[in-house]
């Protein structure tokens, strides 16, 4: 459903605005969630690519968790 927006009224502007701002921050967060890093596993050292959430590295069975915290 498309939203309509009266840009010469400033509720609206501001509601406008900030559902902008929303959608922003959902699309980034999401972005980055896909994405992947490399770091060394907490166990043995070995350099991995790992995702947010719960990742296991085959090599030492070793599983931990891996969360980004979006909040600034």
């Amino acid at each position: 459903m498309v939203k309509e927006y009266d840009i010469s009224k400033p509720n609206d502007i501001r509601k406008f605005i900030r559902e902008l701002e929303n959608e922003m921050d959902h699309q980034k967060t999401m972005g980055i969630n896909q994405m992947t890093f490399d770091i060394n596993c907490p166990e043995c050292g070995t350099l991995i690519n790992v995702k947010n959430g719960l990742n296991r590295y085959s090599s030492c069975n070793e599983q931990f968790n891996f969360n980004l915290d979006f909040s600034l």
